[in-house]
């Protein structure tokens, strides 16, 4: 009895099963995506949706050209770069609706459940391996030698001795000048690698007659000519042939062919029907630029020669004037170098600072300088009919300090006395003008004697006489205060602190002078860390980047840009110095 019964629940049990089982199996799809599994369909939704929003993404990366604010007209200003972004157009995404309301509900539980952030969809994985890549750079190096030995082999077949060109002669320079700025002009240190792929990549082999001639004549390449000559049917080469008709190096081709004895049939019939072309543009009158090339074939219709030639003379040269070598003007000078593009060569004068500077730029002796706003203020008013910038513009800020002997018993610029103390300071410096200034703006000051005095003699006079002290207007970070912390048991740094400084305005209405404060903690020792106060009153002025204006138009806007791109990326590298 007890068996039957025990059969009977099994029996039960396995239909039970079997129901449960048929009921739930049509399921199985809601519940898989109800566990944060996708099928395949709703995978292919969601590359789609990638697609979509990594256009979005390419097209909002619109390239963006800094433009500096103005400081009275000028190009630079400000003590922060103002960055102008192109507009970009909005782009919409596409939605994917899903099967049904209950199918969106399983899926949103489902990634909870797992601990996912809805909305937010998993990183995207980049593919290939470093290796791939460490494979993919020396294959691509490996065609470039390739390429390289290829156009030396080629160079090696011309049985006509290259002619030299004087690219000095001023017909050489213009005709140079005239197919440069039409030529599309790269990098001349992938000229031989750019120029065999041109032709690979058409599948041309110049004609065995080709061969037999120069390899170059005048500014042009012969193979560039010979494929130009083969291609005379496309309008841009024909015209090309037609623009540089005059040009010495077109002449002696065109004569070369005519002479060249290669008993080949079709090399007559080239040279007679782009003559018989170029003749009847000239009767059309056909108008054409000079030095006219084609696009595609951009600088390759030179001779490697000539690109390098008209490279180096395409690069401007720029005198930049600055202060003493332990200062940050020349600091600045040296970075501004370093980091000038391949078309501008920048060279550092040291000179005895501002007021020398200005005086510089107006004899011409140098292009361009940093000068403290002041002196630029006071040059101006002594010389108002010069007219020295095109360009100006703040790159950071500098502050005056009295460095006295800790035996003198001053505490601030009010406690200096006429007859007494002596004030120290650098000839032609924009610290002269600054003191003179302060002269100026308080007659009290008019008897207090001055001697020029600068740098590390100038420390070394303070330490040993408690009557002197060394006046400066430097920015935080110089080498003069770090020079002046090694003497800190017998030197330290008091208040200058001038109102009537804060009056004086430029002629374009810019204040000259602000108040500022220096921190104890940024000089080490220097300051005295007061019970009430750790900061002394002083005045702040800016130091002012000129630019010639007569540089300006000889280099024109792409000299001036050329010098915008070093000096924003000397004036980052400098705020890392102004600490």
């Amino acid at each position: 009895m007890n068996k039957m019964k025990h059969l009977k629940q099994i029996l039960v049990t396995a239909i039970v099963t079997i129901a449960v089982l048929g009921f739930t199996f049509p399921m199985m799809p809601d519940l898989a995506n109800a566990r944060g599994f996708s099928s395949r369909s709703s995978f292919s939704s969601s590359r789609s949706s990638f697609s979509s929003s990594r256009s979005s993404f390419s097209s909002s990366r619109s390239a963006s050209k800094p433009a500096w604010a103005n400081r009275s007209g000028g190009l630079f200003g400000g003590n922060k770069a103002r960055r102008v972004k192109a507009p970009t157009k909005p782009q919409t995404r596409k939605k994917f609706a899903s099967n049904s309301k209950a199918s969106s509900v399983a899926k949103n539980s489902g990634a909870k459940k797992h601990g996912l952030k809805l909305g937010k969809k998993p990183p995207r994985k980049i593919p290939g391996s470093s290796m791939d890549k460490k494979l993919s750079k020396k294959a691509a190096k490996k065609r470039s030698a390739e390429s390289l030995k290829n156009y030396k082999s080629q160079q090696d077949r011309f049985k006509g001795k290259a002619q030299k060109t004087d690219y000095s002669s001023p017909k050489a320079k213009k005709d140079l000048k005239d197919t440069y700025k039409n030529v599309g002009y790269s990098d001349p240190k992938t000229y031989t690698d750019r120029r065999d792929n041109f032709y690979s990549n058409n599948g041309y082999n110049m004609p065995n007659y080709g061969y037999n001639m120069s390899p170059s004549f005048g500014i042009y390449d012969t193979m560039s000519l010979m494929y130009a000559m083969d291609h005379m049917d496309n309008p841009m080469y024909s015209m090309m042939f037609f623009a540089n008709r005059h040009n010495p190096g077109m002449l002696l081709f065109m004569s070369a062919m005519h002479n060249n004895k290669s008993g080949d049939s079709a090399q007559d019939a080239k040279i007679k029907a782009l003559e018989a072309k170029v003749a009847k543009m000239e009767k059309d009158g056909v108008k054409a630029e000079a030095g006219y090339v084609p696009e595609e074939m951009g600088d390759l219709i030179l001779t490697k020669e000539a690109v390098d030639t008209m490279d180096a003379q395409n690069v401007a040269k720029l005198r930049f004037g600055t202060a003493s070598k332990t200062g940050n003007y020349f600091r600045f000078g040296q970075i501004l170098k370093v980091n000038a593009p391949s078309n501008l060569k920048v060279m550092v004068a040291e000179t005895r600072g501002s007021y020398q500077n200005l005086e510089l730029l107006a004899s011409g002796k140098i292009d361009a300088a940093l000068v403290q706003s002041d002196a630029f203020k006071l040059y101006g008013e002594q010389h108002p009919k010069a007219d020295l910038s095109s360009v100006q513009g703040t790159m950071y800020q500098e502050y005056a300090h009295l460095i006295v002997n800790r035996k003198s018993g001053i505490e601030e610029l009010d406690d200096l006395k006429a007859g007494k103390n002596t004030v120290l300071v650098p000839s032609g410096s924009g610290m002269e003008v600054t003191w003179k200034n302060i002269v100026k703006s308080d007659s009290k000051y008019a008897g207090i004697r001055t001697e020029n005095l600068s740098g590390n003699t100038a420390l070394l006079r303070v330490t040993s006489n408690p009557n002197a002290v060394m006046f400066v207007t430097i920015s935080l970070g110089s080498r003069i205060l770090a020079n002046a912390k090694k003497h800190k048991k017998d030197l330290m740094i008091v208040a200058v602190d001038d109102s009537d400084l804060l009056k004086i305005k430029d002629q374009w209405g810019n204040t000259v002078y602000t108040k500022a404060e220096l921190s104890a903690k940024n000089y080490k020792g220097l300051i005295e860390d007061g019970w009430l106060s750790d900061t002394i009153n002083t005045v702040a002025l800016n130091a002012v980047l000129v630019l010639s204006k007569k540089w300006t138009e000889d280099h024109g806007q792409e000299g001036v840009e050329a010098f915008s791109t070093s000096v924003l990326k000397a004036k980052s590298i400098m705020s890392s110095f102004l600490k």
